[in-house]
Order: structure tokens, then sequence, then C-alpha cells
């Protein structure tokens, strides 16, 4: 068994349609439509909300940070 004969095997055979006035016709095949576009609102979400949290995190880093020195003991180590 070659490719062609599996291929012949597969295919489905087509129905033939004689009109009243003797012409032959085959139905013609669905013309192709392209499946709509699924909006992706998660997507949307993280474009926005990721960048916001960014920013928010590393300005609360940057603000918390170890700027300012502390200490209890009140002797702090100079460069």
């Amino acid at each position: 068994m070659n490719a062609v004969t599996k291929a012949q095997e597969k295919a489905e055979p087509i129905e033939v349609v004689q009109e009243e006035d003797g012409r032959i016709t085959a139905p013609q095949p669905a013309p192709a439509t392209q499946p709509k576009k699924k909006k992706n609102n998660m997507r949307v979400v993280l474009m926005l909300v990721l960048p916001l949290a960014l920013a928010a995190g590393g300005t609360w880093w940057w603000i918390t940070s170890g700027r300012y020195q502390e200490t209890e003991d009140a002797y702090l180590q100079q460069p």
C-alpha cells in the first residue's frame, strides 16, 4: 500500500447534482473563513499592572534602602 492508495481511501466521494436542464454540477467548497481573534484580557492586565507594580516596588526599595545608617549605641564606622 503506497501513499496514493492511502490518500484515495481517505478521500470522501463528491456528490454530483444533475440540474433540470441537463447540466451536471458539483457543490462549491465553503469559503475559507478566518477564525475570530479572542481579546486576551489577561495580557492587557499584565501589560498595565506589571510595570506599575515594578515601579511601586522599586520606589519602596529606594526609599527604605540603607541610605542612612542607624544605630542604638551611637557608634558609626567612618570610611
